[in-house]
């Protein structure tokens, strides 16, 4: 059982107190972050389109469980170079916190804002049951920290969207990723959205709200 946090909450997608957040760069064959808890967990999420002959294809890297070492630092290491059109989340799996980025050479990548006026809250105002975006296409993934992560893929052409226009996300979408062995529920405060359009390469990340 997890056991319940003691937090003062603030309505729906309001930011956590400023504090340190983790940074990302790029090697050859690697993308790096810094800026983790020492010896703790980071969860890496990653998007590439790529050119294959004369067709393009999308791949994907993530990882729930990489370790940090002592200097609050990881890094991904593909074994190839990195995909230029590609964009790169790192979240910290202790704190949340959470760095997004593109490769320098591919300076189009777009972060969006948060689908805020699509978001359905709970009764409660602060717990959120599902969002609505105007992309064909999401690929999303949830950290709770401390306690894990979930994914899940969301189309235009899901029973949820309506008309084929955009796509409806819900919590009840998400499947565990790593060792959890259920559904999260509704999303709560301090939990992190990650959402990639591997189509336009658009993404946003938003750590759900909770005062201090």
């Amino acid at each position: 059982m997890v056991k319940a946090v003691e937090a003062v909450l603030v309505l729906g997608l309001a930011a956590l107190p400023a504090g340190a957040q983790p940074t990302i760069s790029f090697e050859e064959n690697a993308v790096v972050a810094r800026g983790l808890t020492p010896g703790g967990l980071v969860a890496w999420f990653g998007v590439a389109r790529e050119r294959v002959n004369w067709t393009s294809r999308v791949a994907e890297w993530q990882d729930a469980e990489a370790l940090v070492d002592k200097d609050g630092w990881a890094a991904l290491d593909l074994g190839r170079q990195v995909p230029v059109k590609s964009v790169w989340v790192a979240v910290d799996m202790t704190t949340g916190g959470f760095a997004a980025s593109s490769p320098p050479l591919y300076p189009w990548a777009t972060h969006a804002a948060f689908p805020t006026e699509g978001a359905v809250f709970a009764s409660d105002g602060v717990s959120l049951l599902s969002f609505r975006d105007d992309r064909q296409e999401l690929e999303v993934l949830v950290i709770r920290p401390k306690v894990g992560a979930w994914r899940a893929t969301v189309r235009h052409d899901d029973p949820a969207s309506k008309e084929g226009h955009g796509v409806i996300f819900s919590y009840s979408d998400l499947i565990p990723w790593g060792k959890l062995p259920s559904s999260p529920g509704q999303l709560v405060p301090g939990d992190v959205i990650v959402a990639i359009d591997p189509n336009r390469m658009e993404y946003f990340a938003q750590q759900l709200g909770a005062g201090r």
